[in-house]
């Protein structure tokens, strides 16, 4: 026994002796694992479906809810995902909306479609619907031998168990940003005011078990990038501007984010990421070609815009007119710390009335194509 545990301390000092030698820094491998643990990639879900092989002698007995989806109208400004469909897909889209609206859980596509068209539309109601935040990610199907999907059975999370309450909290958040955001006069200004207030409000927590819905950022305030990006995405097609939801890679691990449209152009941008100790702006209104580094889009993103826009891109520094000079310190000075909110944050979510004041975004920000640089600490 003394002498396995004399090998095993003659193995441990030699590999601290070999990494002495080739100048790591132990402290600093050990803080990077731990960095690389509690980063935050990799809590986007995809969807799981489970499918059921019936027979055709089955067919008679599959329940079906005979929702209307006949004047269910889809807006093609807010829906990308809708437009890349086929038009039997479309109708499927039209008819699994109504079903979730309506929170019924089973019924029978009125189209003959596969699994993998059923994956597809979905994906793309998911993608371009985050007010349906009591959906889940999964959903189950029976199909025939002939790969006809025959029923469909949606899954939704807890939310649904009160879903009038859920409703009106999910309104509240959301009607309280966007009418404080319709203060200002620019798109610009009311893009920088939802996304200073979402991350306000919301922090990281891969815990939240609501935290790939909308839902989970504006109520819980815990969530993920899944949640940062439903979130900001909703209000701001509600506050009229485009805001589209995208999934892909970053450091190899799942994650979502948004573009949005400025005028006649297209801009990344992450929450997720800026939401850092004090609001970041890294990942505000990026290019692609800044963006690839980092983030990769997933094959049925591909299809959507790219994003070539440099004129709204975040300005280092803020003009103050009144006094003419430079204010390097405004953000550090004007935003609030978001844990003092959040330790005093109410259920009704009244406080969010005033969180970010008239004071903490105005026409003093600036943005220049030829200074987007962040602050030297948001790296």
């Amino acid at each position: 026994m003394k002498k396995k545990l004399l090998i095993v301390l003659i193995i441990i000092i030699s590999i601290f002796g070999i990494l002495k030698y080739k100048n790591y820094d132990i402290e600093n491998l050990i803080n990077e694992g731990l960095a690389s643990i509690n980063s935050k990639y990799g809590d986007l879900k995809s969807f799981i479906s489970k499918g059921n092989l019936i027979k055709n002698s089955e067919l008679a007995f599959l329940k079906d809810s005979n929702v209307d989806y006949s004047n269910y109208n889809v807006n093609t400004t807010t829906s990308p995902y809708y437009n890349l469909l086929s038009d039997k897909e479309k109708d499927l889209y039209k008819q699994i909306y109504a079903n979730a609206d309506n929170m019924k859980k089973t019924f029978i596509p009125k189209q003959d479609i596969t699994k993998d068209e059923l994956d597809e539309t979905i994906t793309a109601i998911y993608n371009d619907s985050p007010e349906l935040f009591w959906i889940d990610t999964s959903y189950s199907y029976k199909y025939l031998l002939n790969g006809k999907v025959a029923q469909v059975t949606l899954n939704y999370n807890s939310t649904a168990n009160d879903i009038d309450n859920a409703k009106y909290l999910f309104n509240y958040s959301a009607n309280k940003i966007i009418e404080n955001a319709n203060n200002y006069s620019t798109d610009y200004e009311k893009e920088k005011y939802v996304h200073d207030t979402i991350i306000n409000i919301a922090d990281y927590d891969s815990n939240e078990k609501l935290n790939q819905s909308a839902y989970s950022a504006l109520v819980t305030g815990k969530t993920v990038c899944a949640g940062y990006t439903r979130a900001f995405q909703y209000i701001m097609n509600k506050l009229g501007i485009t805001t589209y939801y995208i999934t892909g890679k970053s450091e190899g691990q799942n994650h979502a984010w948004n573009i949005v449209k400025l005028v006649s152009d297209y801009y990344n941008i992450d929450l997720t990421w800026d939401d850092q100790i004090s609001i970041s702006y890294k990942y505000f209104n990026k290019t692609d070609e800044q963006f690839n580094d980092s983030h990769k889009r997933s094959t049925i993103s591909e299809n959507l815009p790219k994003c070539y826009g440099t004129k709204y891109q975040y300005k280092k520094k803020f003009i103050n007119y009144s006094t003419n000079n430079y204010d390097e310190k405004y953000i550090e000075e004007k935003t609030k710390n978001k844990n003092n909110y959040n330790n005093n944050k109410q259920n009704n979510y009244s406080s969010i009335n005033n969180y970010v004041s008239s004071d903490d975004i105005n026409s003093t920000d600036s943005y220049d194509t030829n200074d987007y640089n962040v602050k030297s600490n948001d790296n």
